[in-house]
C-alpha cells in the first residue's frame, strides 16, 4: 500500500491490529529503546518479519520470534560479538549502517569536490558568524552527546585537529 498511515494517538494494541489488518509483510522499528518509542506495538509481532534498525544501534531485547532481524555494520556490531550482544539475527550491510554515511551518498548529492575547492570553500567560511574567537579557526563541531566521546572517536578527533591549522572542536 501507498499510504501514510498515522498511530501516533492509538493505542499499542490498536496500532499493532491496524498494521496486523494492513497485510504489511515487513515492519522497520526506526526507534527501538529511544524517546518515543512504541515497544508495546513491536511485542504483538503485529507483521511477519521485524527489524530493528537505525534508531538505536544495539539489540531490542525482544526474542527472536518477535523481533526478527538488526541491521548493521561491523563496527557497530564486531561478528565477533554477535552472540553476546544480540538477540535478534544480524545482517551486515556494507559500509556504514547509517543510511546518511557521507563517504557513501556524497557522490549522489553533488559532483566531487577537487581538494583545491574544498580548500577555498573552507577559507570562505573559516571563522564566520562564529565569534571573535574562531575569526581565524576552522571549527569542527561534535554534536553528539559528550558521552559519546569515548577514547578512540577522541583520538580520531585529535588526529583530523593536529592536521588543520587553527582548528577547534566544539
Amino acid at each position: 500500500s501507498n499510504e501514510f498511515i498515522d498511530i501516533v494517538l492509538n493505542s499499542d494494541i490498536n496500532s499493532a491490529k491496524r498494521i496486523a489488518d494492513s497485510g504489511l509483510d515487513v515492519l522497520f522499528d526506526l526507534m527501538a529503546h529511544t524517546r518515543g518509542s512504541r515497544p508495546g506495538i513491536v511485542a504483538l509481532k503485529p507483521a511477519k518479519i521485524l527489524v530493528n534498525y537505525l534508531g538505536y544501534p544495539g539489540t531490542s531485547g525482544f526474542s527472536p520470534a518477535k523481533m526478527n532481524y538488526i541491521l548493521v555494520d561491523s563496527v557497530v556490531l564486531p561478528p565477533e560479538h554477535i552472540f553476546q550482544e544480540v538477540t535478534e539475527k544480524a545482517f551486515y550491510l556494507p559500509g556504514c549502517y547509517q543510511a546518511n554515511s557521507y563517504t557513501n551518498t556524497q557522490h549522489f548529492c553533488s559532483p566531487l569536490v577537487s581538494e583545491a575547492e574544498f580548500t577555498t570553500c573552507i577559507k570562505s567560511v573559516r571563522g564566520k558568524e562564529l565569534g571573535a574567537a574562531t575569526v581565524n579557526a576552522t571549527v569542527f563541531a561534535n554534536f553528539n552527546t559528550i558521552t559519546k566521546l569515548e577514547p578512540k572517536i577522541f583520538s580520531v578527533w585529535m588526529r583530523i585537529l593536529s592536521k588543520v591549522p587553527n582548528g577547534i572542536l566544539w
